[in-house]
């Protein structure tokens, strides 16, 4: 691990870049060390967490937390034998990151999680994590099969309302917004409710992939999907949206 990975772990989200000494003696600053890469694209140089702290870099729940997002069991033990502060952030980076030892260890040694968990394994397309936690009793919500549609993650978004969890129209919104055609057509084929949301999320996102967005918004106006005015307004610059929803009788100057 780089020097300005272990800093950021030490140290959390925000506040000023302290310096350290590295290797030679020479001040580097740890972002600095952080963007040194060799042609792997790897960090170059390196310093331990143990070293940082006992220069008094200073680190928070972030710290474990950052530790589980990137797999760092070892780490993460390392920082919590030491008196590292740690909370349910823990638990829901290292299910994102679909890094199930690291979730284990972590639940094994006392650390709370929440719906946090779900919620980000869904996310993350982390269908055997999800499928642990909610073995173990974690939480969950209507944004669970909402994210896993905005990720294009069909076979979690299956897997969730097969086995009961809520959703609502945030779950076509996001497939929309995300372009994800396949992912709205199940929702839909499966009884999921949807809004103006969805026409809005496919045509403001069709600046970059207007053809893809415009299928779901075609798709969706088809199926009698709502819309709003407001809905094609925000694709001023996405003419072919624009075109379409003249010719099919969306007035835009209201």
């Amino acid at each position: 691990m780089s020097v300005g990975q272990v800093h950021h772990l030490c140290r959390g989200r925000g506040g000023p870049a302290r310096r350290a000494q590295v290797g030679t003696g020479q001040r580097v600053s740890p972002r600095r060390a952080h963007l040194q890469r060799d042609r792997s694209g790897r960090p170059t140089g390196g310093a331990p967490a143990p070293h940082l702290r006992a220069i008094g870099c200073p680190w928070s729940k972030w710290t474990c937390a950052k530790a589980a997002q990137g797999g760092h069991l070892e780490l993460l033990q390392w920082a919590r034998a030491n008196g590292c502060p740690w909370d349910q952030m823990t638990c829901a980076l290292a299910a994102e990151g679909g890094h199930m030892e690291v979730l284990q260890w972590a639940r094994d040694n006392g650390c709370q999680w929440d719906r946090g968990t779900c919620l980000r394994a869904a996310g993350g397309g982390q269908l055997e994590v999800l499928q642990w936690a909610r073995a173990g009793g974690c939480a969950w919500d209507e944004w669970a099969p909402a994210l896993a549609a905005g990720g294009g993650h069909l076979e979690v978004l299956q897997w969730l309302h097969a086995n009961g969890c809520p959703w609502d129209a945030k779950t076509c919104a996001s497939a929309a917004e995300g372009g994800h055609l396949d992912i709205l057509q199940w929702a839909r084929a499966n009884g999921c409710l949807w809004d103006e949301k969805t026409c809005a999320s496919a045509a403001d996102q069709g600046q970059l992939e207007v053809l893809r967005h415009l299928e779901v918004v075609k798709w969706a106006r088809a199926n009698g999907c709502p819309w709003r005015a407001d809905t094609i307004r925000l694709t001023r610059r996405r003419q072919r949206v624009l075109a379409w929803a003249a010719e099919n009788g969306l007035a835009l100057d209201a």
